[in-house]
This record gives C-alpha cells, structure tokens and sequence, in this order.
C-alpha cells in the first residue's frame, strides 16, 4: 500500500499526518510531540510490519522538503535514496 507522511516541526514541537491517496491528509492521534530538541535536526525514514513473524519492505522514492518560513520547494541537504 503507498502512503504519503507528512511531518510538521515548530519549534519543539511535532504534529504528523498521512494520506493514502496522496491529496487528503488524516492527522496522527499523537499529535502534538513536544521533543526537545537543537534547532538542526536529523530525520530518517523507516518502516516495519508490527509483528514479529513478518517481514517488511520499503521502498523510497521521493522526498520533498519545504521551507518553514516563507514556503516553497527546495533540495533536502544530504538526501539518498
């Protein structure tokens, strides 16, 4: 199944969503995070099965980043897929 997930970050603070048809954005029952942390963050991208017995896969193909102030698209520093 393909979901998109969107992370949002103000501050210290973390809200989530996800969608499965890429254009209505469902937000995670967690929202809001409150983590500390330094104003430079690394993220990484991961997935799992939720069970023991099974196995997963992933498979990355885009990741897009967005300015926190003033918007618009740009390259994500260090970013492989």
């Amino acid at each position: 199944m393909l979901v998109w997930v969107k992370v949002e970050r103000s501050g210290d603070e973390f809200n989530g969503y996800y969608s499965t048809d890429g254009a209505t954005r469902t937000a995670m029952s967690w929202n809001p995070q409150t983590i500390g942390m330094m104003s430079s963050a690394y993220i990484g991208l991961t997935a799992t099965s939720h069970t023991l017995a099974g196995a997963t896969q992933s498979r990355d193909t885009a990741v897009f980043c967005f300015r926190p102030v003033g918007g618009g698209l740009y390259s994500c520093p260090s970013l492989r897929l």
